[in-house]
């Protein structure tokens, strides 16, 4: 994993999800930077030159938590899409180390197996880099129609971002196999949200189920089909008000109270 710093303020990392890595995910974040500092990851899979050549939410996981743990004063966390499950798993694992927990369009497909038309929509992206595993734009367009996202891509001539995105998620470890912490992220004490776009049952049932299951607040921000990140000022404005709140929350806490009055 590596990560971009940019900005000042609060640290905040952005986990960007499949096929498009940080730089890219992340764009229409980045007038943030005036008022928080944004560490902008790039998942492991998602260098051209990468000894890793397909994601993997487990090693994300690891690397996310080795990073909460650079910063004792907590980050407040931004997963999307598949990034989210690693998101989830370290914030389950070092809740100290979280300010707060955004979850956009999340991954966690298996706190929603039971319902139909979410294992539907899983199949199909799977069957995405199966069927068109000879054809790498073929592939890219296929799997981002079916996750409902808006992009349309140049399947002759496809992006390099493109070219090893589409490496990454045909050597990827699917996310369905995660097995979500629900009951550690409900005990845990960071302020949490999810997000979801308003474009598939799918994706509206995890979002709900991720929200019911942590005691999460939910935000619905319809426009850009899975892409939400792409809605850009509505995305940020609801992040920014999670994140102030909580810092907020932070510094009249009575540990933080005592805490500073001891010095």
């Amino acid at each position: 994993m590596e990560i971009r710093r940019t900005g000042s303020g609060p640290p905040v990392l952005l986990v960007h999800g499949s096929m498009l890595g940080g730089r890219y995910q992340w764009m229409e974040q980045a007038e943030l930077r005036a008022r928080w500092e944004l560490l902008v990851v790039e998942r492991a899979g998602y260098r051209r030159d990468d000894d890793v050549v397909g994601e993997n939410w487990a090693l994300d996981a690891e690397h996310i938590t080795a990073e909460l743990a650079n910063h004792p004063g907590g980050v407040h966390v931004v997963g999307f899409s598949y990034g989210a499950v690693g998101c989830v798993l370290a914030a389950a694992e070092q809740p100290d180390a979280v300010r707060s927990l955004a979850l956009i369009e999340p991954s966690t497909w298996s706190v929603a197996f039971d319902v139909p038309e979410v294992r539907r929509v899983y199949d199909s992206l799977i069957g995405a880099v199966i069927e068109h595993r000879d054809d790498p734009g073929a592939m890219a367009q296929a799997f981002l129609d079916r996750a409902g996202a808006q992009q349309k891509v140049r399947r002759e001539r496809l992006p390099r971002a493109l070219q090893v995105g589409v490496r990454a998620v045909a050597n990827g470890r699917p996310s369905g196999e995660a097995v979500i912490p629900l009951d550690a992220l409900r005990a845990a004490p960071f302020p949490k949200l999810v997000i979801s776009g308003e474009h598939s049952v799918a994706f509206e049932t995890i979002a709900d189920r991720m929200a019911d299951g942590m005691g999460a607040r939910r935000a619905h921000l319809p426009g850009a089909g899975h892409g939400v990140p792409a809605l850009g000022a509505p995305v940020n404005a609801v992040l920014e008000a999670l994140w102030t709140e909580a810092d907020a929350e932070s510094a009249t806490s009575p540990a933080t109270s005592a805490e500073s009055g001891s010095r």
